[in-house]
Parts: structure tokens; C-alpha cells; sequence
């Protein structure tokens, strides 16, 4: 957005932000128009300008494949938008292949398309014309992507005559997805009619309600200020849109008004949700005013009572085993089908000493070895003790174990087993269905403050892990950075950061015990193991894939597995080729399996 000559120009860029979010279009235009009264932009984002930079090596890409097959190209500069616009006729006038930051305008929209294309077609050019390209660093097409391309291509039809048959958007993945303009010029049209509508009605003292929109782009701050000032109802902890809009019908507007209705009920709201939302809203207001006398002050909470026998909550908080994992995983989503790059674990030795294990991956050949060992050593421990679980924190550790296990093809039966053994627990959901607490947000950062104080970590949260962790890999290419935790003071804090991830879901764990114990609320969960069906045909092989390692846990110090090797053969009508003695060190690389059925080799199921 930007005004020439006093006259307002947007870009399809101001057009999606709007689809996104009426109070961040709001908020640009206003800070472009009254700069004096403007309330300040959050600090850059250091995680949205990595992304940026990762853009822009997405569109060299591009560039550099368009060169590789021999098209001529412009690159369009300038000192003025005039100027440039007047390169970018030219170009298209000469017949250039491809046009690199062609500037466009159709009143009111102007913009830098990343690339024009030239096709076979007739129009006002001759027997071609151009279609846009837009590079994304996403690995799928979002429907914000094809509303700009419908934009560039409208301005694109001012100078030729007609709009593009396709929009071509190119993925950070390095895959090329097009789609039929026609398909979403209908809805491209009622969302510019909408957007200038919008625009048209611009009042300063008339902001779009900031609960409204998906996300407040660059003013996050200022939104979170504002439904403060407001008391907004926003404000409640797991509270919908829906529910907010059925209050307000109701007339219930702010967090006051929901604390102090005396309404037994609002129309579209369950009764119980109701009741819960209510009495969400005043342990957050009480622990709001005990915190302006003491910002120390922990906040406020209930613990909720399962009904007898029923399985949820406290109950399905399982005993404690000393063989328990508390486990947290640090992801970097930059790389194509993401990266799972450290896998920590907080455990108690035999001392009964809080001890940490961890696991890196640096890349995919990495990472499969990582999770191969770390399922080992987990499994291992199961096999050992069935009381034991591992606890983590949300869903993402299990949808990375299910991933990886379907990208690499490794691990499936203990993965199996272990989920349909219960030994993952996420403790989100018991603390969800357990627990009352006056935060605006059931985040393990917000749970925590109820057991224990301020982090001290250098890294802060998760996307501070993805920055700091983007920061180690362009300096180890560019310098001698450390390959290890113990080398590079980056990566130690990554582990320090993890670390005290997976020492706070310990801590959460023994503090949600000592709750169930006090509320005297017994575990109902599965207490049994739950022997998996196997088919016919595969029967043979895990079976004794899963005698193998069996025989390596039970004694890991043994020196040989010749026994064990020869009774396998014999149940199993197999034949298993050996040289000499089998230490559980060399097994993994000294094994192959074959039966009438199948071939396999089992080294990669087997402990280090």
C-alpha cells in the first residue's frame, strides 16, 4: 500500500492480508495515513526474515532453471515505478521469454509480478502472451497464493489484452502446481469488490474488532493491548468465534460480563461449556487482580473430577514407573517435508538421579538413524518395564513418530506397539480434561507456572529454536561452527533449551501426581498389553525380528548370540548366515533372515 501523487495504490499482497485479516489492513492503512498516531509495528520477526531470504533462493532457483534452457530474460530495474513500468512494456513488446519483477498497475493495484512467462496465444501482442508465475517458499498451494496471481493477471491484462489462461504457482519443494484462471477469477472478483468496499469505508476511529481476523500480522501487540482495553471475551482461554458471537447475541460482550451473569444458559451453548467458559473467565480474572498486588503470584486453578468411571482427565494419568521418558522433539520446518533434528529425553537412572539423552539429526540420512535408535531405545525400555509410558506435551512428537516411520519404512511394529499400548501420553490432553487455570493459554509454558519459576534458557520457544537453529547451519557452511553440542555454543543452547523442555513435562507429570493423589482420582487407563494381529504372510519375520532384539535386551553384555541364533532357526524353519561369533555390536551389519516368504534384513531393528 503507498500513495503516488496522493492517490492510494494497493498491491495483491494488501489484498490477501485482507483476506487474512480486516484489522491488519485496517492498521496499514492507518499508519499510512495518520504516521503521527500510528501505535508502533511488533519488532521484525527474525524467523519471518529467514523465511523472506529462503524466498528469495526459491526465485533464483527459478531464475537459474529458465537460463539452464537457453530463454532470453530481463530483469526489470529502475530508479522510479514509471521507469520500471516502462522497461516492462518493452520487454513484452520485444518478446522476451521471461520477465523477472515486471512492474504492473490497474488502478488502484500495482504491483511486481516475480515472473512473466511467455506463451503460445493470440492477443493484443500478436500470437503470444504472458502468464504469472509466482515463486512460494510453502510446500502447498494456499488459496491466498492464487488470489495474488488473479490480481497480477488482471493488471497483466491491461497491457495485453487479455487475462492469463493459467496461474502457475512455483513451490519451495521445487514442484510447479497451475490452475485455470477462470476457476477463481469469480471469487478473486467478490473478494476485490469486498477489499475495496473495505478501503472505501475507512474510518481512523473505526477499527474491525481484532477477534475477527485469523491474525493480526504485524501488529500482534497492539491487538493483544486493545481486547485487554476491552476486556474482551478473546481473552478466554479455548473460547471459539462461534461461542464468542452466540455471548454477544446473549449480551454478554466482555470477560466481566460473562464472570457475573446470572444466565443459566445461552442459546447454541451447552449448558456444561457454558459453565466452563464462566468459570474459566473468573479464575482468569482472579488471577489477575492477585497479580497486581504480587506478579509473582501463581495462577489460579481447579482440578476437575472425572465421573466414576469414566476415562478422563486425572484417570488417564498412569502411575509412575522409574523406567518413565519425558520426551520433547525441536523441528525445523524450513526444509522440504521438515526436519526432526533433536529428539530429547529427560529419564531417572538407577540412582534415581534426573538425566538427559539426546538424539541429532542434521539431515534426512541423519534423522532416520536417529529415529531408529531413539524407537530402540524407547522399545527397549518397554520390553523391560510395560509400566513405563512416555510423556510428552501436545501432539507433535506422536505425528513425528508416524511420519518418519512412513517416510524411512522402519520401526512399524514398535511404533504400533507402543500406541497400542498407551505408552505415549500426552499430557495436553489430561491437563485439558483435569484442570481449570487462570491463563489465557494451555501451553506447558503457561501450565508451568503453577511448579516452577521464570525459564533461564538463552533460546525462548519453539520458533526461537527454528532461528537459532537456522543460525548454526549457515554459519557451519560458512565457518568452522561446531558439529555437536559440546563444539558449538548455538547447539548447546538449542540442548539447553530442549532439556528444560523435557525437565518441565517431568515436573508437570509429578505435579499433576501429586493432584490425582490429593483428589484421590484413580488411573482407569490401559493396564494390559495388547498383543498386535499380524498377517499370515508376514507372521514368520517379526516374530523373529522381535526375538532378535528381545535377545539383545535381555543381555546386552553377552558375547555371543550363537544359541539364540541356531533355536531361531530351528522354530522358524530358517536359515541365518553367521561368521563366527555374534557380539549384539557387530549383529547389525552380521544378520540376514530368509524364508520361504519373505527376505529381510534385520540389522536395522536391532540395538547399537
Amino acid at each position: 500500500m503507498q500513495k503516488l501523487n496522493d492517490e492510494l495504490f494497493y498491491s495483491p499482497s494488501d489484498l490477501t492480508r485482507f483476506m487474512e485479516s480486516p484489522f491488519a489492513a485496517w492498521l496499514d492503512r492507518f499508519s499510512l495515513e495518520y504516521p503521527e498516531r500510528s501505535s508502533a509495528k511488533d519488532p521484525e520477526d527474525p524467523l519471518m526474515s529467514i523465511l523472506r531470504e529462503k524466498g528469495y533462493v526459491v526465485e533464483a532457483a527459478l531464475e537459474k532453471k529458465f537460463r539452464q534452457q537457453g530463454l532470453t530474460i530481463v530483469k526489470i530495474e529502475g530508479k522510479s515505478i514509471a521507469e520500471k513500468q516502462v522497461h516492462t512494456r518493452q520487454a513484452i513488446a520485444a518478446s522476451v521469454d521471461v520477465i523477472i519483477q515486471a512492474a504492473l498497475e490497474s488502478a488502484p493495484f500495482l504491483g511486481f509480478s516475480d515472473f512473466l512467462v511467455k506463451v503460445p496465444g493470440e492477443s493484443l501482442l500478436g500470437d503470444y502472451h504472458y502468464a504469472v508465475w509466482d515463486t512460494k517458499l510453502a510446500s502447498s498451494v494456499k488459496p491466498t497464493f492464487l488470489m495474488q496471481l488473479c490480481c497480477y493477471g488482471e493488471m497483466l491484462a491491461a497491457i495485453q489484452g487479455l487475462k492469463p489462461r493459467q496461474l502457475t504457482v512455483a513451490l519451495g519443494n521445487g514442484k510447479k502446481e497451475q490452475f485455470l484462471t477462470k476457476d477463481y477469477d469469480y471469487y478473486y472478483q467478490a473478494l476485490k469488490a469486498s477489499f475495496l468496499e473495505f478501503q472505501g469505508q475507512f474510518s481512523p476511529e473505526s477499527p474491525p474488532d481484532p477477534a475477527d481476523s485469523r491474525h493480526w500480522g504485524d501488529w500482534s501487540h497492539y491487538a493483544e493491548q486493545l481486547l485487554l482495553e476491552r476486556d474482551h471475551l478473546f481473552q478466554v482461554a479455548n473460547i471459539t468465534k462461534g461461542q464468542i458471537k452466540k455471548l454477544n447475541q446473549a449480551g454478554i460482550m466482555t470477560m466481566a460480563a460473562l464472570t457475573e451473569t446470572n444466565l443459566p444458559m445461552v442459546k447454541g451453548i451447552q449448558s456444561s461449556v457454558f459453565a466452563r467458559l464462566q468459570a474459566q473467565a473468573k479464575l482468569q480474572r482472579q488471577t489477575q487482580q492477585k497479580q497486581q498486588e504480587n506478579p509473582a503470584h501463581p495462577p489460579i486453578f481447579e482440578i476437575i473430577k472425572p465421573a466414576p468411571g469414566e476415562k478422563s482427565g486425572l484417570a488417564l494419568l498412569p502411575p509412575s514407573s522409574p523406567s518413565d521418558l519425558f520426551f520433547d522433539i525441536e523441528g525445523y520446518p524450513l526444509e522440504e517435508g521438515g526436519l526432526e533434528y533433536l529428539w530429547g529425553c529427560t529419564y531417572f537412572d538407577d540412582q534415581g538421579q534426573r538425566c538427559f539423552r539426546d538424539f541429532w539429526a542434521h539431515n534426512q540420512a541423519e534423522e532416520k538413524i536417529a529415529f531408529v535408535e531413539f524407537i530402540q531405545w524407547v522399545y527397549g525400555r518397554w520390553q523391560q518395564d510395560p509400566s513405563m509410558h512416555i510423556y510428552h506435551y501436545a501432539s507433535y512428537e506422536i505425528t513425528a513418530c508416524r511420519k518418519l516411520m512412513g517416510r524411512y519404512g522402519v520401526c512399524e511394529f514398535e511404533v504400533d506397539q507402543l500406541l497400542r499400548n498407551e505408552v505415549f501420553v500426552d499430557l495436553y490432553k489430561i491437563v485439558k480434561g483435569s484442570l481449570l487455570l487462570g491463563e489465557p493459554r494451555y501451553s506447558i509454558k503457561n501450565v508451568e507456572h503453577l511448579y516452577r519459576g521464570k525459564r533461564e534458557t538463552n533460546v525462548g520457544s519453539g520458533n526461537d529454536s527454528v532461528v537459532v537453529y537456522e543460525q548454526w547451519r549457515i554459519l557451519r557452511d560458512l565457518v568452522q561452527e561446531g558439529e555437536t553440542w559440546e563444539t558449538s555454543s548455538i547447539l548447546k543452547d538449542i540442548r539447553d533449551y530442549n532439556q528444560d523442555d523435557c525437565d518441565s513435562t517431568q515436573e508437570l507429570v509429578g505435579w499433576l501426581r501429586q493432584q490425582q493423589r490429593q483428589h484421590e482420582i484413580a488411573y482407569l487407563g490401559k493396564t494390559e498389553m495388547v498383543e498386535p494381529e499380524v498377517k499370515e504372510g508376514i507372521n514368520a519375520r517379526i516374530q523373529l525380528r522381535d526375538r532378535l532384539l528381545a535377545c539383545a535386551i535381555q543381555d546386552p553384555k553377552q558375547n555371543t548370540l550363537t544359541e539364540n541364533l541356531a533355536w531361531l532357526e530351528g522354530v522358524y524353519k530358517v536359515k541365518i548366515k553367521r561368521t563366527g561369533l555374534l557380539p549384539v555390536k557387530s549383529l547389525r551389519s552380521s544378520i540376514s533372515v530368509t524364508t520361504q516368504e519373505n527376505s529381510t534384513n534385520v540389522s536395522s531393528f536391532l540395538p547399537q
